[in-house]
Order: C-alpha cells, then sequence, then structure tokens
C-alpha cells in the first residue's frame, strides 16, 4: 500500500514539473511578438544586403522600424527591385507591417534610353510573336503599355518584364486582350501565310521576331509594324485583301525611316 502511495505521489510530481516547464517554456509566436524593434531593423537589413538590395550601384534603401512598423525609404534602380525589397522585408518576422517608400531612381538615364530598352524587354518577352501588337511609350520614366495581346496573363507577362528596366518608376498597362474566337483564329493563319508566302516576304518568315504583326479581332484583320518602303506595305495589304475573307482590313505599317 505505501508502495502505491510513494508511486502516485512521484506521478502527481512529475505532472506539476512539466506544467512548470510548459507554462515557462517560450512558444514560437511569443518569441516573434516580443522582438525589439532594433532587432527587427537588424534583421531586415541584414537580409536585404545578403540579396543586394541595400546598398549597392544605384541602390540605397533606409530601413527603420517603431512598434513593429517597418518603415522603407531610399531608392532602387527598377520596380522588380521595389517589389523585392516590400517582401524581404516581410518575410523578416511575424505580424510586421510594412510602410514601402522606396522610389526609382537611375543617374543620367533619359526617356529616349528608357524607351530603347522597353523596346528591348518588349521583344525578349517569351511569347512575344506576329499576332500581338505591344508599344511602349516613355514620359518622365512613366511607360504606357498600348496594343493587343491574344492572352490574358500576355498582358500581365509583358508589364512584369518592363518591372526590370532601369528607370521605368510607373507602368501603366493598357493592353488589350483580344477575345478567343475560332474564326479569328483561321484568319490570323491565313493573313500570315498570304503575306509571308509572297516572295517579298520570304526572308522575313524566318526572323525571330517577323516585321509585319497580324491583329484579328471579331473578323477584322489589322497590320502594324514596319516595312522597308511603301510598295512593300502595299503588297501586305494587297495578299490579305484578295486572299483572305475578312470583314475589314487597316493597314497600320509604317515605312522604316520615314516619320
Amino acid at each position: 500500500m505505501k508502495s502505491v502511495i510513494h508511486f502516485v505521489q512521484m506521478l502527481i510530481g512529475a505532472v506539476a514539473v512539466v506544467s512548470v516547464f510548459a507554462s515557462t517554456a517560450p512558444a514560437s509566436d511569443g518569441v516573434s511578438a516580443h522582438v525589439s524593434d532594433g532587432a527587427i531593423k537588424a534583421t531586415v537589413e541584414r537580409n536585404l544586403s545578403s540579396r543586394s538590395l541595400l546598398k549597392g550601384r544605384d541602390t540605397d534603401v533606409h530601413v527603420s522600424v517603431d512598434d513593429r512598423i517597418v518603415t522603407l525609404t531610399g531608392s532602387v534602380p527598377t520596380i522588380k527591385a521595389m517589389h523585392e525589397v516590400e517582401k524581404v522585408a516581410r518575410n523578416s518576422g511575424k505580424d510586421l507591417r510594412i510602410e514601402n517608400h522606396v522610389s526609382i531612381f537611375v543617374a543620367d538615364r533619359s526617356d529616349a534610353q528608357i524607351a530603347a530598352d522597353v523596346s528591348a524587354a518588349i521583344r525578349r518577352y517569351p511569347f512575344y510573336n506576329i499576332f500581338d501588337w505591344v508599344e511602349g511609350s516613355v514620359n518622365n520614366g512613366v511607360v504606357i503599355l498600348t496594343g493587343a495581346v491574344q492572352l490574358p496573363w500576355y498582358k500581365a507577362g509583358y508589364q512584369e518584364m518592363l518591372e526590370s528596366v532601369p528607370g521605368v518608376n510607373q507602368i501603366q498597362n493598357q493592353l488589350h486582350t483580344l477575345p478567343l474566337s475560332y474564326v479569328d483564329e483561321r484568319l490570323r493563319s491565313a493573313a500570315s501565310s498570304a503575306i509571308y508566302g509572297d516572295p517579298t516576304f520570304h526572308s522575313f518568315a524566318s526572323q525571330p521576331n517577323p516585321p509585319i504583326h497580324v491583329i484579328v479581332e471579331n473578323g477584322k484583320i489589322t497590320l502594324e509594324g514596319v516595312v522597308a518602303n511603301a510598295l512593300q506595305r502595299q503588297i501586305a495589304e494587297g495578299r490579305v485583301r484578295t486572299r483572305v475573307v475578312a470583314l475589314d482590313v487597316v493597314n497600320n505599317l509604317k515605312i522604316e525611316n520615314v516619320g
């Protein structure tokens, strides 16, 4: 009987010890919630620095923390870098509020230089093809995207490409998504075959980015792009009008080196 009582007393003592440890052991959420503002600041700066997002060429980011509110100021060269700075700060601790006041700045970058890089970025888009038409104008670092694309995610894809262009501080994405249509798809195929099947344009057909784009919407064909002379412009339109049954054909082709 005494042994049973002794065993029960030991069991109660063990439970008490476990209870003490359970009440005093820090939970992970509790530790995170009570980290000082100074420690948060140091962590954010360390994480940014490890990704070359704190200091560097055209990068100068400052971090301040007050009551778990992380304020980011300074400058970075691209919109993509600005988003990455905020993402890194947000992932540096739990329940952090982020105020991102980082701006885009690249020294000695004119609108003309930015526009050249925007044009190159558009052509680098993996799904860039002759059935889309995308243009980007630049004014004080603000890019206005206009044109038409076949699929909704192309619109977001082109914008993402431009977010990596140094000096672009804002993108106004006005790209229009073309409707899905079996008839339009047949017109695209017929019009492109009519144009690039002509001997005048045989050499263009094998280029990575052929110069004549065929935009089709609701049975209407619009030709966009650049050709060498007025004769090529006339031939491209004539081939489409005589070989493709469309509701309308609009010729917006520009002549190279002609304003």
